[in-house]
């Protein structure tokens, strides 16, 4: 069938090149737009016949490529260059978008009702293409299709926003007939989702990165993302696969350094945050088929979708995730936004326990959220989307500006540390260690700032500071460091009492003893030269504590003794 259908393609196509005329069937209605109209909606091509029988070319193909999908799979598209050129932008749409006028815009020939249907079907076809033949994307960006999609993109978004205008004055009168909004809308979803799927291989993301209008590209493509395309339409229109297929590209996209960073440049942090809190857990095992969902049902379902994708797209974009470079900026960006613990769940590839978090309220040793503080963040994004400069590029400081200033309230007098709250660990004990991802890295940094804290209080008696190396700068979350206190901060007394809850786990500080550059057994002796007035020498006299300090002194001591070069010193010591 297909190759009957090629042999028809390839028999019509000269006498399309040649500017000859074919005769086709024209409704009705068709022949009111003589004239003015095949001036217009036909512009670039010979005149509507020849349209309407490219058309017919189209549709055939796109018709073969839904239903024969696989069978398609084996052949090269061949016709991506006549294709792309009857969708290319015409002088006098590139005109219009150059002089801002609505009216002039609104009456160009790609906005008319039958061309607008034209390059629909045909941009479907560059989609479908791609999908039932992987390769046909690097064929297609050979063949610049993605500069043209840029364009096409670029064009119709700014259709769309004017005609919401419009339609909200009174100006329509002096525009003659134009395309629906969902005609349109199915135009930019086509072009969005062929963008996104050419993104996922790197030539496609070579070709985005090196477009000339690389900026108002990413523009239009974060209005997709933020709703802004539908914000002034009248009438109930989704955008939602836009936003989906937006929402992929973006993942695809960061897989590049360039265009990761040119993303957070043009702000796209702040609405993918703002959809991860769309988020209902209620429907988490609903599917989108069901067909016992309303409408509203079928809304939330895709809110979900759409979280889950926003997800992997901040994971992407912060390098988070495997398949991106590390963004160091947005990484402490989304820490401060979401807390260090929830910020490191992006790596995870499923994204239901972050969503969940997020949706509900928690407290346990790892985690702390909850409604107050989901308030204070959704805060936080309106006042960035009313402050911000529209269409403004950024450095990663001034994008990410409004975040060093912002804590939450709920986390005030908060010791958290390598991502643990120590309150909230006092407080569960012994139920609060399956929380803790990598208990000996925990421990290790306990031990650490109760030293650091120790080392900068003025404890006197001639205490000496414990000899510590300088820790190098880190990357990862899990290792962020923590500010040391002073001795009679109450937030070292809980430091401390959370070293009686590890020193009951067996093995673990034995293991860390035998460590040659270990500092506990420092630590641990220090702890007892602290002032006898001070509240944490009160805790450490407690019966209790100082049983459970007995073995760890017993195995400290042997370890202490070991290291003495003077054989009679030693045994002295372990006497």
């Amino acid at each position: 069938m297909f190759e009957a259908i090629q042999s028809s393609y390839e028999l019509l196509l000269p006498l399309i090149d040649s500017g000859e005329k074919i005769r086709v069937f024209v409704e009705a209605d068709d022949s009111l737009e003589e004239g003015v109209g095949e001036h217009t909606s036909a512009e670039g091509f010979g005149d509507r016949a020849q349209m309407q029988a490219m058309l017919v070319l189209v549709k055939t193909q796109l018709l073969i490529c839904r239903r024969y999908e696989r069978a398609m799979s084996r052949y090269k598209y061949p016709a991506y260059r006549v294709l792309l050129g009857c969708i290319k932008l015409p002088s006098s749409c590139q005109e219009a978008l150059g002089d801002g006028d609505s009216t002039t815009l609104l009456n160009t020939s790609l906005v008319k009702p039958k061309r607008a249907e034209f390059v629909q079907t045909s941009v479907e076809l560059l989609y479908r293409t791609c999908l039932v033949s992987p390769l046909n994307s690097e064929e297609l960006v050979a063949e610049s299709g993605v500069v043209l999609l840029v364009s096409l993109l670029d064009f119709y978004t700014k259709v769309l926003v004017t005609l919401s205008e419009v339609t909200q004055g009174d100006r329509m009168k002096s525009i003659d007939d134009v395309a629906s909004p969902e005609v349109i809308l199915g135009i930019i979803s086509h072009v969005v989702h062929t963008l996104a799927g050419v993104a996922y291989f790197e030539s496609g993301r070579a070709a985005i990165e090196s477009s000339e209008v690389l900026s108002p590209f990413l523009f239009n493509w974060r209005h997709c993302v933020d709703g802004r395309l539908v914000a002034g339409l009248k009438g109930k229109l989704s955008d939602n696969m836009i936003r989906r297929f937006a929402l992929e590209g973006i993942a695809n996209m960061a897989k590049n350094k360039s265009l990761q960073e040119h993303l957070v440049a043009c702000g796209m942090i702040w609405p993918l945050v703002r959809l991860m809190l769309r988020y209902d857990p209620t429907l988490e095992d609903r599917q989108s088929s069901q067909d016992d969902l309303d409408e509203t049902g079928m809304s939330v379902i895709s809110s979900n979708t759409q979280a889950r994708l926003a997800v992997r797209a901040l994971g992407m974009l912060s390098g988070a995730l495997e398949e991106a470079p590390r963004n160091e900026a947005v990484t402490l960006g989304l820490v401060s936004l979401l807390t260090a613990p929830i910020a490191l769940m992006l790596r995870n590839k499923r994204t239901s326990e972050i969503l969940r978090i997020l949706n509900a309220n928690v407290e346990k040793a790892n985690i702390i959220w909850n409604v107050a503080m989901r308030d204070q963040l959704e805060a936080l994004l309106t006042k960035v989307g009313k402050e911000r400069p529209e269409g403004a590029s950024l450095t990663p400081n001034e994008e990410l500006k409004p975040i060093t200033e912002f804590t939450y309230e709920a986390l005030k007098g908060e010791l958290c540390i390598c991502g643990v709250y120590i309150r909230v660990f006092n407080k569960d004990g012994k139920d609060a260690l399956s929380c803790v991802p990598n208990l000996p890295r925990f421990t290790k940094a306990v031990v650490e700032f109760v030293a650091k804290s120790m080392n900068r209080s003025d404890i006197g008696n001639g205490w000496t500071k414990i000899p510590m190396e300088d820790t190098p700068h880190v990357h990862a979350i899990e290792d962020s460091i923590t500010e040391p206190v002073d001795i009679h901060d109450p937030a070292f007394l809980l430091s401390v009492n959370a070293l009686q809850t590890l020193i009951r786990v067996d093995g673990l500080f034995e293991e860390l003893l035998a460590e040659a550059s270990s500092i506990v057994p420092w630590v641990l002796l220090s702890l007892l030269e602290l002032p006898l007035q001070s509240e944490v020498c009160l805790f450490l006299c407690c019966r209790a504590y100082f049983c459970d300090l007995r073995h760890v002194y017993c195995c400290l001591t042997i370890q202490f003794a070991r290291r003495l070069q003077n054989r009679h010193l030693r045994l002295a010591v372990i006497c």
